[in-house]
């Protein structure tokens, strides 16, 4: 079977007798591609600015690849992502060293295994099948960290493109998959023309990169000159400069909520001692308070009904982000007889709705946990080999389903801290009525770190694959508010106690992606199987070193 240019036009790329080269000299061009390699992933993923070098930061490792052991190819692709990932992730060092080296070991081996078989497929059937092999294997690896209880799709490869506007308006087709294939096809095509000097006979890897790039720059061209709904909310993002990370006392409940109420009321009042009670040009106001923000908020009814009184002042509806007793099913809550409590009262992490009218909406509980973070599987046996583990007191509920609230904004969807980085619970929302998307996260466990911006940067995906708006409120920034097109409308800085107001809109329809969800990685996992048990039957021709 032979597909696409073959190896024969370029004999150097397959196995072929050992070279002279010394075993050190090999060892210091690998240590070399590799360094290079990691510098060029992570750059992107330092600024959002930099997008430019992922399309070429694979070619260092591939041009080493071609003619080395399978065990050499795995050791490669392994120390690179292991390098790209160890930089990218140091926030997680805020549960301790250890566990940043364990996660990054676990994916880092999951990448060394792609290149090998992703070497293994072109030397079995003899071509490059148009530089698809790898961008089918890494979209499906990207895929698998979104998968499961220990997934992880912090430092995908799409993430590099967050910048690249135009680029990634394709989401809202392929979902973030499609930016990860295009990047890696043109890493994979760059590489083997490369390697055949740009000859003639090799010029034909390049038809697949140069027609993705012209398609996809086209459609977000267009899509980018296009016009957005009418804005027809006049939403708020309040943030404090306080980490949450402390002991939730009633103290700190109180000057938190004395905090937030105060930043509001600053920023939405023309008077201080006057609140206006419309909106301009007759939006409506939506006041988003970040994940936590206040904790008891929906289990005192001291506290809850100071924030019911400050929505029905400000004729706003509010999200807060509270601990409930129960999950959110954006149910209203009966407090006819005062608070509520269930018999059996769990710990949800929650955005809950405080309407005008005095009503109190559970919208919406946390489904996707942190690991080690909000549970702690082996909890017994963790704690106990770590007794300085930093989040061991207690693990918090999964919510009950994606569920969304109408408000006299529109119907809301919500999204907690960790669950933007997953493509689905957005996705859900919007399927299940949402007509615009809010986050509340808190970030302050990050600290000073890069890692509040990426967050930030890398949310345009869900903005974009939707076709919404993007509300985000950060408990010590960064907050922001992202467009249907991605493009960030504002952004707070970090630590810095800041209420920000932007007028937003709802959704004029459902994306492609919203309606069809995850269909790329689904077609590349048959093209994989396919090329699989192809690969078991295929006759490799006798190519002559």
């Amino acid at each position: 079977m032979q597909a696409g240019v073959t190896m024969t036009d370029y004999p150097q790329l397959h196995p072929g007798p050992k070279t002279d080269t010394s075993l050190p000299v090999q060892i210091g061009t690998d240590i070399v591609a590799v360094l290079l390699s990691a510098t060029l992933l992570v750059l992107p993923m330092e600024n959002g600015n930099y997008w430019l070098f992922a399309f070429v930061a694979l070619i260092p490792i591939l041009l080493r690849m071609w003619t080395r052991t399978y065990l050499s190819i795995f050791f490669i692709g392994f120390a690179t992502f292991y390098l790209y990932l160890f930089y990218t992730l140091q926030w997680i060092d805020v549960y301790g060293l250890h566990w940043r080296i364990f996660l990054v070991f676990m994916n880092s081996v999951s990448y060394g295994v792609a290149f090998v078989v992703g070497f293994w497929l072109m030397r079995r059937y003899r071509s490059h099948l148009f530089a698809t092999l790898l961008p089918t294997i890494l979209v499906l690896l990207d895929f698998k960290q979104t998968i499961g209880f220990l997934g992880l799709p912090w430092p995908i490869l799409c993430h590099s493109q967050a910048g690249n506007l135009p680029l990634i308006q394709i989401a809202s087709i392929t979902g973030c998959w499609g930016v990860t294939w295009i990047v890696v096809n043109v890493n994979e095509a760059l590489a083997h023309l490369i390697a055949g000097g740009f000859k003639a006979r090799v010029l034909p890897i390049a038809i697949v990169p140069i027609a993705l790039i012209g398609v996809s720059g086209l459609y977000g061209a267009v899509k980018l000159a296009g016009s957005l709904p009418e804005p027809t909310i006049e939403a708020t993002i309040v943030q404090w400069d306080e980490s949450t990370n402390v002991q939730w006392t009633s103290q700190f409940n109180r000057r938190s909520i004395d905090a937030y109420s105060e930043l509001t009321i600053d920023e939405i009042t023309i008077d201080p001692e006057s609140p206006r009670t419309e909106a301009p040009s007759d939006m409506v106001r939506m006041v988003i308070w970040p994940e936590t923000s206040v904790p008891d908020a929906a289990r005192s009814l001291g506290t809850l009904n100071r924030i019911r009184m400050l929505a029905n002042a400000l004729n706003a509806t509010f999200l807060v982000g509270c601990m409930t007793w129960s999950a959110g099913d954006g149910v209203p809550l009966d407090l006819s007889a005062g608070l509520p409590v269930p018999d059996n009262p769990g710990d949800y992490n929650s955005i809950v709705a405080f309407e005008p009218d005095g009503t109190v909406i559970p919208v919406y509980s946390k489904i996707h946990l942190v690991p080690l973070g909000e549970v702690i599987p082996l909890k017994d046996q963790v704690t106990k080999w770590f007794p300085e583990y930093p989040w061991g007191s207690g693990d918090v509920s999964p919510g009950s389903g994606f569920h969304v609230v109408q408000t006299q904004a529109g119907v809301v969807g919500a999204v907690v801290c960790y669950e933007s980085f997953f493509p689905q619970p957005a996705r859900n929302l919007v399927n299940n009525g949402a007509e615009i998307l809010v986050l509340g996260s808190n970030t302050s466990w990050f600290g000073r770190t890069r890692a509040s911006y990426q967050h930030a940067r890398f949310d345009v995906y869900r903005a974009v694959e939707n076709g919404v708006w993007f509300c985000r409120a950060a408990t010590t920034g960064v907050s922001s508010v992202i467009d249907p097109q991605g493009r960030t409308l504002i952004e707070t800085e970090l630590f810095v106690a800041d209420a920000v107001t932007v007028p937003v809109g709802l959704r004029a329809g459902k994306t492609i992606y919203t309606r069809w969800g995850d269909w790329l990685p689904a077609l590349c996992g048959v093209y994989f199987i396919l090329l699989l048990l192809g690969a078991f039957v295929v006759k490799r021709p006798h190519i002559e070193p």
